[in-house]
C-alpha cells in the first residue's frame, strides 16, 4: 500500500531496496484544483530491513529517521547491521525518474565489516583486481563519502579503510602478512 502511494520516482527506488519493517510518523498533503498535490512525510523506522539485488549487502535491525518529499529524501539518522558489522549513514537522495539515475550525497560508516566477496562486490572493477590479488581476510572499519550530482556525471567518492589486524597473502609476496593495522 505504501509503495503504491508513492510518486513514481520514489516508488521505483522503494521497489529496488525491498524494505520491510515498521514505520511511524506524520504526513502532510497540500494541493489545489489548479496545482497537483504535494506531500512531506517525516518518518521513523524500527525493526526494518533492506534486501536489494542492486545493493549486495542485506541490512537488518534498521532504526532510521528520514523526511520524504516528491523530489528529495533526507536521511537524518540510519543505523543497521550486516552480519555483525554496524552500518550508519546520513545524507540525501534525489530519486531519479524513468530515464534519470538518482543523485545523492551520502556519508556512510561501516564498523567491524568482514572482508568477504559481498563487500568486495561494492568496489569498482579496478580495485577488485587489486583485492583479488592480495586475498585479504579479517575485519575493517570503513568510512565512505559518496556524491553524485547528476545522472550525466560519475559519482565522486572517498573511502577510508581502517585495518583491524588483517592478513593478506599474494603470490607476489614471499610470505603472508598478518596482524595488519592502520588506515
Amino acid at each position: 500500500t505504501l509503495q503504491e502511494a508513492l510518486p513514481e520516482k520514489q516508488r521505483e527506488l522503494f521497489k529496488q531496496l525491498h524494505p520491510s519493517g515498521l514505520a511511524d510518523g506524520w504526513v502532510r498533503f497540500s494541493g489545489s484544483e489548479k496545482e497537483p498535490g504535494s506531500f512531506t512525510a517525516d518518518l521513523s523506522f524500527e525493526r526494518a530491513s533492506l534486501n536489494s539485488e542492486q545493493f549486495p549487502l542485506p541490512i537488518t535491525d534498521i532504526s532510521a529517521k528520514a523526511v520524504f518529499s516528491p523530489d528529495l529524501i533526507i536521511i537524518k539518522e540510519f543505523t543497521g547491521r550486516h552480519n555483525n558489522g554496524l552500518l550508519s549513514l546520513n545524507g540525501q537522495i534525489e530519486p531519479g525518474g524513468e530515464l534519470k539515475e538518482p543523485s545523492y550525497r551520502i556519508s556512510a560508516r561501516f564498523e567491524d565489516a568482514e572482508l568477504k566477496d559481498e563487500l568486495f562486490a561494492l568496489l569498482p572493477d579496478s580495485a577488485k583486481k587489486i583485492v583479488d590479488e592480495l586475498n585479504p581476510t579479517g575485519r575493517v572499519d570503513l568510512v565512505a563519502d559518496l556524491d553524485k550530482k547528476s545522472s550525466s556525471e560519475s559519482a565522486d567518492f572517498t573511502v577510508t579503510v581502517e585495518c583491524l589486524g588483517n592478513s593478506i597473502s599474494s603470490p607476489r609476496l614471499p610470505h603472508p602478512l598478518k596482524d595488519i593495522t592502520g588506515v
